[in-house]
């Protein structure tokens, strides 16, 4: 056995060598492998936590009054943007709309909207902006701001405030009213007292 073993010693040497090197190819190819993916793991992970701290500035219809409605912007993100600029376009026609050119955050650039800072304004009552073909205001929106590292971000959609039609109206009597009221009173008092 021991002379075999001698004779055969070169080879034995060859064979575990070249198994050495076979299992060190197949261990760097791995450890390559399983490093390509932990970077594209980290690369989303990044990703991820830019997206989910990053701004994100919104325009919307509310109608908080019944028949009143109001447009706000609103940063729902998690950090402040900057240099805010909202555009609109109506696809529909609006000349009844009276206030939207007065408000502070149409056409003219906005320095800072903090997270969950929002702006309203009145666009008018349902009742006179609804158009010939009974339908309400819609545009198009293009939202273009940066965050705070000057990344720059746009957006462009659709708002639709006929989304309220077929609202119920829910009227609450105020003063006006009762004096009206009282008025109807007296005068049927005055009526009765005459006779």
């Amino acid at each position: 056995m021991n002379d075999w073993a001698t004779h055969y010693a070169s080879t034995i040497s060859l064979i575990n060598t070249l198994g050495m090197i076979l299992l060190t190819a197949i261990y760097v190819y791995f450890t390559i492998k399983i490093q390509k993916a932990n970077n594209k793991v980290v690369e989303q992970n990044e990703i991820s936590r830019k997206e989910n701290n990053m701004p994100f500035i919104i325009v919307y219809f509310d109608m908080t009054i019944f028949n009143l409605l109001d447009m706000h912007i609103k940063n729902i993100g998690k950090n402040p943007a900057k240099k805010i600029l909202v555009k609109l376009e109506s696809l529909n026609d609006t000349s009844k709309v009276k206030y939207l050119e007065r408000a502070s955050f149409i056409d003219k650039e906005l320095a800072l909207l903090a997270p969950d800072q929002s702006l309203r304004t009145t666009v008018g009552s349902l009742i006179e902006l609804e158009n010939s073909n009974g339908d309400y205001p819609q545009y198009r929106v293009n939202i273009v701001y940066q965050d705070l590292d000057n990344n720059n971000f746009e957006q462009d959609y659709i708002i639709d405030a006929n989304m309220y039609k077929g609202t119920v109206q829910a009227v609450v009597k105020n003063i006006h009213d009762l004096t009206k009221e009282v008025e109807k009173i007296e005068s049927h008092l005055s009526k009765i007292s005459n006779t």
